[in-house]
């Protein structure tokens, strides 16, 4: 795997097996979003990263007023969860997932979970949600 698309390409499937209406390149308040789900009515976002995690927890600190979890996915490395890492995301409302390329059962694993409990904006919920459905639709009609 070369690309961080390839990442987002193989999660869209992944998340796609696990029942969950997804949609990528979501805009938000300026951005967009890798990656959003929806799961039991609740929208979360992920942005993919193969190096360079500090910019994608940058990016994703935006997420937080309109999606219910955020996460971060970067690649597995190979010695684990370093102690820069764990710092950055043990407090953190934002969550940590590893892409293990070379596991295609688990192919996302939650390191650190993101927390809910953390402040939202309902204009920003509203405007996330009409952006997903939105992209949704649009991708569902570029596939057929």
């Amino acid at each position: 795997m070369k690309h961080e698309i390839d990442m987002v390409n193989n999660a869209i499937e992944y998340y796609r097996g696990l029942g969950y209406k997804v949609s990528t390149e979501v805009p938000f308040l300026h951005r967009s979003i890798d990656l959003v789900y929806e799961n039991n009515g609740e929208l979360n976002s992920i942005e993919f990263k193969r190096r360079d995690w500090k910019r994608a927890f940058e990016q994703a600190r935006t997420h937080i007023y309109g999606s219910n979890k955020v996460y971060i996915c970067i690649l597995k490395p190979m010695k684990g969860v370093s102690q820069e890492l764990h710092e950055c995301f043990q407090d953190s409302p934002i969550g940590l997932l590893f892409y293990d390329e070379t596991n295609q059962n688990s192919l996302i694993e939650e390191i650190y979970p993101a927390s809910s409990e953390h402040t939202k904006w309902d204009i920003g919920q509203q405007w996330l949600k009409e952006a997903f459905n939105k992209r949704f639709e649009e991708e569902l009609c570029q596939q057929h």
